[in-house]
């Protein structure tokens, strides 16, 4: 079976298919992999998760940082998301610049963001025109078996819900009218505000009849195409 699956992977995954079974034992196409989410595993981070679909894992890290926002838009906070895609993730990523598929899928998982309304800019505004947060979303990939997307939007939302937000106050100098502010790091910290949680579906078709939910990287290189598609919860 081994050396079949080599010589001919597609006929391989074919016989599968037609027998309403997935090769990592799955029972019907439409089966997802088992999922599990950890949060807060990161101590240096102000929010965290580690998501596990399958042998795919993916742990994403949040950071706060108070900057100024653009004179174009004086109320618009930063959402900044960035997708690491290492060799030590999978043989077929290589040292040096990020592969195309880490700079799609980071421009993918920030239309996401903004589109689904999980985080609207306006809200990360601290003083017009002086301070907004920024937000850095770092998401690392461990091990990478397919279907990257929906294990990234599902690390991420859990890490944007675990984020604790530090107390901050507006200090106006009474001498030169200038206004600064001071972040409470020891004070009590509140959550994001958070809207519409976004789920994402990923479907991969092989051949012209049939679809294949949640697919992994074997899955996706032998597919005709692959899609996904994000919706509101």
């Amino acid at each position: 079976m081994t050396s079949f699956k080599k010589l001919q992977p597609e006929e391989y995954l074919s016989q599968h298919y037609d027998q309403g079974s997935r090769p990592d034992g799955r029972k019907g196409l439409s089966s997802l992999r088992p999922v599990s989410i950890s949060v807060g595993s990161i101590s240096t981070a102000d929010g965290s998760a580690v998501v596990k679909q399958g042998d795919t894992i993916v742990i994403c890290g949040v950071k706060l940082e108070i900057a100024q926002p653009k004179a174009e838009s004086p109320r618009d906070g930063f959402v900044v998301p960035n997708l690491t895609l290492s060799p030590l993730c999978h043989p077929q990523f290589r040292p040096g610049p990020p592969p195309d598929l880490a700079q799609v899928s980071s421009q993918f998982i920030y239309e996401t963001i903004l589109n689904s309304g999980l985080l609207k800019v306006q809200d990360l505004c601290l003083l017009e025109g002086k301070y907004v947060w920024s937000i850095y979303v770092d998401l690392s990939c461990l091990n990478f078996a397919g279907n990257i997307l929906d294990v990234c939007i599902k690390a991420l939302v859990a890490a944007l819900q675990n984020v604790q937000v530090p107390a901050v106050k507006i200090v106006q100098n009474e001498d030169n009218d200038e206004v600064g502010i001071q972040v409470d790091l020891t004070g009590q910290k509140s959550r994001l505000k958070l809207g519409p949680i976004p789920t994402s579906c990923t479907l991969g078709a092989f051949g012209q009849e049939k679809l294949l939910l949640d697919p992994t990287d074997e899955e996706e290189e032998f597919s005709d195409a692959v899609v996904t598609v994000v919706l509101n919860g």
